[in-house]
């Protein structure tokens, strides 16, 4: 797979670099999410395999350096399972990376999915923390979906029962 990257030139946008990842190999699925935050971009390949797992997935990093995108990480989930989903969703702000894993088991409770939070420290992003919600159970797919603004972070589980409130999704305060 292949993402684009586009730019708006005088109301017009046009394609500026095709970007892959450093290792291409065939149905990692590479470009199924992206995000973009300033002179950094994320791109998950959820059916990439990282021996010994298998569709494991991975989230790219490329950096802008003086007008030319070049992958500066690769991160992997911090516990890693085979078919955990990692970077089905992502989302960037402010130095900080989300990653959904909407397959994450819990235990032996498949499904019930995750979201990873990454840093920007010396221009490298690193592991800060991994959520779960407390309610959530097997075939939640926690972590569908996500986004970052400020201090909050919200993230779907579009599967998840209604609890007595009517809410499905999940806001996280501060929880980085």
């Amino acid at each position: 797979g292949s993402a684009y990257i586009l730019e708006n030139v005088d109301g017009n946008w046009q394609i500026v670099q095709k970007i892959c990842a450093n290792e291409r190999i065939a149905n990692t699925r590479f470009g199924t999410t992206v995000a973009i935050w300033g002179d950094y971009i994320a791109v998950g390949a959820i059916g990439k395999s990282e021996a010994p797992y298998v569709n494991l997935g991975v989230v790219y990093v490329f950096k802008n350096n003086a007008g030319v995108w070049t992958q500066i990480n690769k991160l992997l989930p911090s516990d890693p399972e085979n078919d955990c989903g990692f970077g089905n969703s992502i989302d960037i702000e402010n130095n900080t990376l989300i990653v959904g894993a909407e397959s994450k088991k819990n235990g032996t409770a498949y499904n019930v999915g995750a979201v990873y939070i990454y840093e920007l420290v010396n221009n490298s992003w690193s592991f800060s923390q991994k959520l779960m919600a407390s309610d959530c159970s097997a075939g939640d797919i926690f972590g569908c979906s996500v986004a970052i603004s400020l201090e909050y972070i919200i993230t779907g589980a579009y599967v998840q029962d209604k609890n007595a409130t009517g809410r499905c999704t999940r806001i996280i305060d501060g929880a980085y």
